[in-house]
């Protein structure tokens, strides 16, 4: 049971990473959406609206 809890962590690590380099791309691409305190709802929503697609599609294969 300790395995599948540890895998199941590592993946939560890896998919927050995955989710903060997503976003920090996003930033990166897009510096005119960051907020003078360096908020970006706008990223937030653009990454969000990217999940909705790869949601999408997984459940039409």
């Amino acid at each position: 049971m300790n395995a599948m809890n540890n895998s199941k962590s590592q993946r939560n690590n890896l998919s927050l990473i995955a989710e903060k380099f997503v976003l920090d791309s996003i930033r990166i691409e897009h510096p005119e959406w960051v907020d003078e305190e360096g908020g970006c709802p706008k990223c937030n929503e653009y990454y969000e609206s990217l999940s909705d697609i790869v949601i999408m599609q997984d459940i039409n294969q």
